[in-house]
């Protein structure tokens, strides 16, 4: 498998799964993790997903930006880690299009104007791919 074929079933990954992994540094440098179920998925592999705005990941991430997502497949043959910096998203049309992608989110929040609702915008810098259609190598992508 080449980059090029590694990049498109990452992209399947991260779009196909039910819940992903997401890491946060915490303020004595340690990694925190927490499974994840909604997000929204744009172009260039830039993610979104919804948290309360005063969460601890909210508070780590302005204060450490760094972070990475894990996605496995359901069997866990493949998995595609995403590393890259976050963000707190204010725009309201964002909040809009995260909620509206989301239908779960009614159970926490009560609209996309929620004052509750925060939204993480994930940018990644690098993408690993590893799996049984890569013979288990695994293959790093700068993007």
């Amino acid at each position: 498998m080449n980059q090029k074929q590694a990049k498109k079933r990452a992209l399947e990954i991260v779009n196909s799964s039910d819940v992903f992994v997401l890491s946060t540094v915490d303020a004595r440098n340690r990694p925190q993790s927490r499974v994840i179920g909604s997000r929204l998925v744009d172009r260039g592999l830039t993610v979104f997903m919804e948290t309360y705005v005063d969460s601890n990941k909210v508070k780590q991430i302005k204060k450490k930006p760094s972070v990475q997502l894990l996605f496995p497949t359901k069997d866990y043959s493949e998995v595609v880690t995403l590393s890259g910096k976050a963000t707190i998203e204010e725009s309201m049309a964002v909040k809009k299009r995260v909620w509206e992608k989301n239908p779960s989110s009614s159970k926490y929040f009560s609209g996309y104007n929620d004052p509750r609702l925060g939204v993480i915008k994930f940018k990644p810098e690098s993408l690993t791919y590893i799996g049984l259609e890569a013979g288990m190598d695994v293959i790093e992508i700068k993007l």
